[in-house]
Parts: structure tokens; sequence; C-alpha cells
């Protein structure tokens, strides 16, 4: 087996190779040990728990039974373990969950070959580069932390194809919907700025700084 997060309830989540020889997602608290399944297919791990033992990770399915490398991050919430699918591509790999349930990680688009950073909140997988004006030149390509106040940190490339870290923060956003957006800072380098209003999927706008 092997251990990947615990929250302060001493609550581990994890994978292990069961009886039937397939590696499951599990959480174990005490000397209570829960597998958490699938989502139909033989596979799952475990990667994230939060305070309220709502765990995340990556199980395989069987809607494409001619591809059965298919896996979708899924959200565990205490009793089911939910889809939350793909960026259109077979492979979705939650990495970090924060204690409002939201999710972020990378994806496989359509194409087969391009991974996408993503957030996932309130059902909806939003790819993270629809949410950040165009014409910035980045493109970020996974996203590995989310804190309670909603700030991301994510890695992506510049126009340049050089690697970065960016730092996703939430600020208001100056308009009738009244949502919260981000902007996106470069750890590294000297600042830019743009502005967008672009909403897709309920999914707040961005201001980019990087």
């Amino acid at each position: 087996s092997y251990g990947s997060s615990i929250n302060s309830s001493h609550q581990i989540e994890g994978d292990s190779i069961n009886s039937d020889g397939k590696d499951h997602a599990f959480i174990w608290q005490g000397n209570h040990f829960t597998d958490l399944g699938t989502l139909g297919g033989d596979d799952s791990s475990g990667v994230c728990i939060n305070a309220a033992g709502h765990a995340t990770g990556t199980a395989q399915i069987t809607v494409n039974t001619s591809d059965p490398s298919t896996f979708h991050v899924f959200l565990y919430d205490g009793k089911t373990m939910h889809d939350c699918g793909t960026l259109g591509g077979n492979y979705a790999n939650a990495n970090f969950m924060n204690n409002n349930d939201q999710i972020v990680g990378y994806s496989l688009l359509a194409d087969g070959t391009t991974d996408h950073a993503f957030l996932y909140r309130d059902g909806v997988m939003a790819d993270l580069n629809t949410l950040i004006p165009t014409g910035t030149g980045v493109t970020l390509t996974s996203a590995t932390g989310i804190n309670d106040s909603g700030q991301i940190v994510a890695t992506g490339t510049d126009s340049s194809g050089d690697i970065h870290s960016y730092l996703l923060n939430p600020v208001p956003e100056p308009s009738a919907f009244a949502l919260a957006g981000f902007a996106v800072v470069m750890l590294r380098g000297r600042n830019k700025q743009w502005n967008s209003r672009v909403r897709e999927n309920g999914i707040t706008s961005f201001r980019l700084i990087g």
C-alpha cells in the first residue's frame, strides 16, 4: 500500500493492491480501512484528503471499452465516488484538493498529446487556459496546489517555451456579476498585466500578471 495524504483527523488516503490484484484508492482511520472503489474500471489511485474526509484521485472508467487506459479525476464525498471527468482526453490527474472540495491538476486534451491545467469546482472541470486573456503567450500545463482562499500554484510555458511557476491570486472582479477573478503572477521575471472578462461554464474570469 501507498499513503499519499493525511488530514488533521488522522485520516490517510492512498492506494493499495486488493485481493483481486487491482490497485484501489483507500481511506484509513484507526483500524478501519475503506476501499473507495473505482469509476467502473479496475484501478484507482488516491492523491489528497481534506479536513472533511473528502478525497480525490484518479480512477479508471469503462465508458470507452476499446481504451482500457481511460482514467478520470474523482471526488469522494464520504459516501460516493463522483466522476469529475477530463478536458476531453483519456486521462486526467488530480494533484491537490482544498477544504472547499476544489480540485486542481492536469488533463490530456482531445488531441491525446497536450496537457492543460484544470480547476474543478461546483461540478465543473475548467481548462485554466480558457480563463486567462488571449495574447499572453502563457500556457498553463499543470496546477499543483490550491489553498482555502482559492490561490492556485501552476506550472506553464511562456511564448518562448520556457517553463515557469505561476501563482494565481483571486481578486474581485469589477463587474455586474460580482464574481472573483484571478491575478496570475510569474514567480520569477518581469511582470506584465492583461485584463479579461472571459467567463466559461460559470467559472470566473482572470486578470493575468506574469
